[in-house]
């Protein structure tokens, strides 16, 4: 089930944000995202949409998007446990349902998002040293 993120939803998607990058970015510490937490925080109050996945078995997020201006989706986050079986399809569908055109950026070491964006019809433009890791950032962008 999809629905619009509420205030009560908050902590849950940043338990969920944290331990999704983490395990989305093993080159990187812990350290790094927890310091980035303020910024994820900011970013979630005040997007244009934060979408939330809930599985009709489980009454807390599975999984969520953030919609910003310009056509940015900074998050798109699926529990571990709930990969594979139609969450991240949901956000992104409907996330697409709502922008004709979107554009995200994806850290290089990411395999599994940059293969399940490329599957849903993103593409990568461009690559941005990324300042730890010894990485890039990839500008990935899907247009209708």
């Amino acid at each position: 089930m999809l629905r619009l993120a509420s205030g009560r939803d908050l902590e849950r998607l940043q338990q969920l944000w944290l331990f999704t990058v983490v395990h989305a970015h093993p080159s990187l510490p812990v350290e790094y995202w927890q310091q980035r937490l303020p910024e994820f925080r900011r970013c979630c109050l005040g997007a244009e949409a934060c979408v939330v996945y809930q599985s009709a078995l489980d009454s807390v997020a599975d999984g969520f998007f953030t919609l910003c201006a310009g056509n940015a989706l900074p998050w798109l986050c699926v529990n571990p446990g709930a990969v594979r079986r139609g969450a991240g399809s949901a956000l992104i569908t409907e996330a697409k349902r709502r922008r004709r055109k979107l554009h995200t950026w994806v850290l290089q070491d990411n395999l599994g998002a940059r293969y399940f964006l490329q599957e849903q019809g993103f593409v990568e433009r461009e690559r941005q040293p990324a300042p730890a890791g010894d990485q890039h950032w990839i500008s990935m962008v899907y247009q209708r």
